[in-house]
């Protein structure tokens, strides 16, 4: 008996299926470019130089909750933005992917522009910190 091939609607089951199932407990080797950050940040080196910033201004009405589910989307579907780094009981850096965790958007009032640049300045020298991942 030939076994029946799955359906498209039957592999996306599946593979729903199989990702439910996929262990958020296990750690992996860092790759090169990871342990160089790594090293990096253990010496005291400033951990915001690999930050990408960017601020932009939106006019006209935002959907809040429609940014949202955006951001949630993207942290879901790519792993190295749900990754941290942790130190083994051996001493040895890996990297460990965590389960996606609710993504909310901080709404603030800035009454005037010195205020957003001081703000801004400010968010743009606040480290990363490798073994917390995204929060």
């Amino acid at each position: 008996m030939d076994p029946q091939p799955l359906s498209p609607d039957e592999k996306r089951a599946l593979l729903a299926e199989l990702l439910a199932k996929k262990s958020y407990e296990m750690f992996y080797p860092l790759s090169f470019s990871q342990e160089g950050l790594w090293f990096i940040e253990q010496l005291g080196g400033s951990a915001s130089a690999y930050h990408i910033h960017q601020a932009y201004t939106l006019e006209g009405p935002l959907d809040i909750v429609a940014l949202e589910k955006s951001f949630a989307a993207l942290i879901e579907r790519h792993e190295m933005l749900r990754t941290r780094f942790m130190v083994s009981e051996e001493g040895i850096p890996q990297q460990q992917i965590m389960p996606a965790a609710p993504f909310s958007i901080e709404v603030v009032h800035i009454p005037s522009e010195s205020e957003l640049q001081a703000v801004v300045a400010s968010d743009f020298q606040r480290p990363f910190q490798l073994e917390a991942g995204y929060t």
